[in-house]
């Protein structure tokens, strides 16, 4: 899932829930939900590619931008928190492209749950129509919630 997708879901759960005691569990949570979900995030096979490092940092600046735009500044650390929450997954498995030992290390049983099952399910050859579509109505989904604040 890209990594807009995944801090907008995040920023709309801290807009909707003021406790971070709830706020944190369910951010991370939701991470590993909109993994479950059909989607695309990487042009071909290989994550580390000159395509893939762009397409990320387009994803990146797009998140910020939707984040800025949308969220009330009243909320925005609060909101930036808890979205990076969302995200912890994936920065905590961001090692593991550099340095594929770490795989089988302590982050062996957490590689297994959130790449090897979660996303290995969706082949690299689904349809990027449909494997953008899912994030696209994921973000909509989450700039309205935004707005309701």
């Amino acid at each position: 899932m890209f990594i807009t997708p995944h801090f907008l879901t995040g920023a709309a759960i801290a807009v909707a829930i003021d406790k971070p005691e709830l706020a944190v569990p369910l951010a991370l949570a939701s991470h590993f939900v909109l993994d479950a979900i059909p989607h695309r995030d990487t042009i071909g096979e290989e994550h580390i590619t000159p395509e893939n490092l762009l397409l990320k940092l387009v994803d990146g600046f797009t998140a910020l931008f939707l984040f800025f735009l949308f969220v009330p500044s009243g909320l925005r650390i609060y909101a930036f928190l808890i979205g990076a929450v969302a995200l912890l997954p994936d920065i905590v498995a961001l090692p593991t492209l550099i340095w594929p030992r770490l795989k089988k290390g302590i982050l062996a049983p957490f590689q297994r749950f959130h790449v090897d099952f979660l996303q290995s399910r969706f082949p690299d050859t689904i349809d990027w129509f449909w494997g953008l579509a899912t994030q696209v109505v994921i973000v909509a989904a989450d700039l309205v919630i935004i707005s309701m604040r």
